[in-house]
């Protein structure tokens, strides 16, 4: 029940808002060790939601590339799979916060939830005026979502 999980502490709390791949760093430390440290940065966007906000943002990108295609090449990018990687995702969130800390029915709709704020926006933008910089982004997305409609319950 999404209301009861707004109040444990495992289920919903401070978000980073816009984890996308774009975001994430992964380094070595020093030469000698082995192993490598991953940051996250650009923290402009925290907010307060459900864990698998997070998640279904980091997913959004995948799930046009294998939907849309490439903004760039137009095609479709056969190596994006989606569920594959939210399975990788939600595999690595729970071998720290335990098998099942992820509500996979609300992942999928807060994912829909994602694509149809993606929508709105850019929708909006065409209407309003986009610099042209984002132009073909936006037109891309727009396009993205009339052939492939979130899809809210």
């Amino acid at each position: 029940d999404d209301a009861a999980a707004m109040t444990d502490p495992l289920k919903y709390g401070i978000l980073h808002g816009d984890l996308n791949i774009s975001n994430f760093h992964v380094h070595y430390p020093s030469a000698s060790d082995a192993a490598p440290l991953l940051s996250v940065f650009d923290w402009d966007q925290v907010q307060v939601g459900w864990f698998e906000a997070d998640l279904a943002q980091a997913c959004v990108l995948l799930l046009m590339l294998s939907e849309a295609g490439s903004v760039i090449v137009g095609e479709k990018v056969p190596q994006a799979d989606p569920d594959a990687f939210l399975a990788w995702m939600v595999d690595g969130y729970e071998s720290v916060a335990g098998v099942g800390a992820i509500d996979r029915a609300r992942l999928g709709r807060v994912l829909q939830v994602r694509k149809s704020l993606y929508s709105k926006f850019c929708r909006r933008a065409q209407e309003e005026g986009v610099p042209e910089g984002m132009r073909a982004f936006i037109d891309y997305v727009v396009k993205w979502v009339t052939e492939y409609p979130p899809v809210l319950s």
